[in-house]
């Protein structure tokens, strides 16, 4: 393993990052699951690892679209 992972949860929302090695450099995957359940890819640069903060904001912004999303 080559990078740290946090393990963070908020909300329901959690992250988990991983890397992929290739033949000569290493990207981080950014998976997030919502409350439900479903996978959402995190919008971050694949050599990057959010921090908590980036993580919540996201997170936050998921909810405020589903919020307009819904008509409220």
């Amino acid at each position: 393993m080559y990078h740290n992972f946090p393990s963070w949860e908020y909300k329901g929302y959690t992250y988990h990052g991983w890397d992929d090695v290739g033949d000569d450099v290493v990207k981080i995957w950014h998976d997030i699951k919502d409350p439900e359940g479903l996978h959402i890819d995190g919008p971050w640069s694949p050599y990057v690892v959010p921090t908590l903060e980036e993580f919540t904001v996201f997170c936050r912004e998921i909810e405020e679209r589903k919020l307009k999303d819904d008509g409220q």
